[in-house]
């Protein structure tokens, strides 16, 4: 059987102006080890469909910038160690 995989839930906003959202995510959850983090994004209340990244480990804590977004538009994030 595969490891099991941990999803964080929460809330992720960006600044008016900016269009883009920061995602950081500590290290401490990684409880596989192998040193991935999927990040996935879409609208507020509908899906993850918009985008996704893989992020690997390269500094602490895990980070990601998801860019290209519009202002004044709600967005919903979902952060998985794999």
């Amino acid at each position: 059987a595969g490891a099991a995989v941990t999803t964080a839930a929460g809330t992720a906003a960006a600044t008016s102006g900016t269009r883009f959202i920061k995602v950081t995510a500590p290290y401490s959850e990684d409880t596989d080890g192998d040193n991935t983090l999927l990040v996935e994004w879409g609208l507020s209340g509908v899906d993850f469909s918009l985008g996704s990244q893989v992020v690997p480990h390269q500094t602490s804590p895990y980070s990601y910038n998801i860019t290209g977004l519009t202002d004044g538009t709600a967005y919903q994030v979902r952060v998985t160690y794999q």
